[in-house]
């Protein structure tokens, strides 16, 4: 018989009382995490997508946003500031 340095999972059910979680609770954790991993994943991905979009954008049409000091011009398709106008 092997021992694992593994902490056992465990439930609150009331202000400070615990119980070991069922297989139940653990599978459905399991899932979740699984499902939280993949979402990161996504995630992940289309951040780097949408970097590698920012980047080779030509910033050909701009808007022009006045404000009380400043006009601020800044790229229409990305939103990266061009200059102050």
């Amino acid at each position: 018989m092997t021992t694992s340095n593994r902490p056992t999972p465990s439930v609150e059910t009331s202000h400070n009382v615990y119980r070991k979680a069922t297989s139940d609770e653990i599978d459905a954790a399991r899932k979740m995490g699984k499902q939280l991993g993949d979402l990161q994943a996504k995630i992940n991905a289309a951040t780097k997508e949408k970097e590698t979009l920012k980047a080779s954008c030509q910033h050909k049409v701009f808007i022009d946003e006045p404000t009380y000091m400043y006009t601020y011009r800044s790229c229409f398709a990305c939103g990266k500031l061009l200059e102050e106008i």
